[in-house]
């Protein structure tokens, strides 16, 4: 994957790249000190000062790598995309291999949850910087768009499960549903819904088959 476009983005909002073993380490630990505090009191609430301090580097590392704390969000953005974007891709080589259409969006539900999950503090910052950072939420829709490919490649092994008269329309549909659900519920809008991953999941690909219209058993 060529990640130019992205780098150059970067250097735009001030990013300049570690050279060193030493340099990369310090960076890496703001890196997960914003990912921990956003994720804890959200992009707004979190301050350079207080990222330098969970860190525990410099305050001259902090603004030697990143012009300000947008510059870092930028950055962890970005690489996020493109992380999700080769987990995304290693999940749909083995989104086929269910052998029910309830197994294949249970594997769906649990990928998700755990992916948005373990990075938290980027989609609620992200959230909250949507209108100034207006290509964030496009970027993750990218990713959205390739999640709901795979999901319809695999699920063409599943149509003799389902009533839906446009099994790629309800796809996508179904795909949304799901996404929505536990983004929106892991942000912490859903407050009604379960928080342990075992409990939710199962309302989670619930939503997905009514979407999909099963064939009674």
């Amino acid at each position: 994957m060529d990640h130019a476009p992205e780098l150059k983005t970067a250097r735009k909002a001030g990013y300049r790249p570690a050279q060193q073993n030493r340099s990369a380490a310090s960076e890496k630990k703001l890196v997960e000190a914003a990912e921990v505090l956003f994720a804890r009191h959200g992009y707004q609430h979190t301050k350079v000062s207080d990222i330098i301090r969970e860190s525990g580097v410099s305050t001259g590392t902090f603004y030697h790598r990143f012009s300000d704390k947008e510059g870092l969000l930028v950055v962890m953005m970005q690489r996020f995309v493109a992380q999700a974007s080769e987990q995304i891709a290693t999940w749909g080589q083995t989104a086929d291999s269910h052998k029910t259409l309830h197994a294949l969006l249970t594997s769906l539900a649990k990928f998700v949850f755990d992916t948005i999950t373990d990075r938290l503090g980027v989609y609620r910052a992200m959230q909250e910087m949507a209108q100034t950072i207006p290509d964030s939420w496009q970027a993750f829709g990218t990713l959205g768009q390739d999640l709901t490919r795979h999901t319809r490649a695999a699920i063409e092994g599943h149509r003799a499960e389902t009533t839906a008269a446009d099994l790629d329309a309800a796809t996508t549909h179904a795909v949304q549903v799901m996404l929505l659900l536990i983004i929106q519920t892991r942000l912490g809008a859903g407050i009604m819904f379960p928080k342990n991953r075992d409990e939710f999941v199962p309302i989670v690909v619930q939503a997905g088959l009514g979407v999909l219209q099963p064939k009674e058993a």
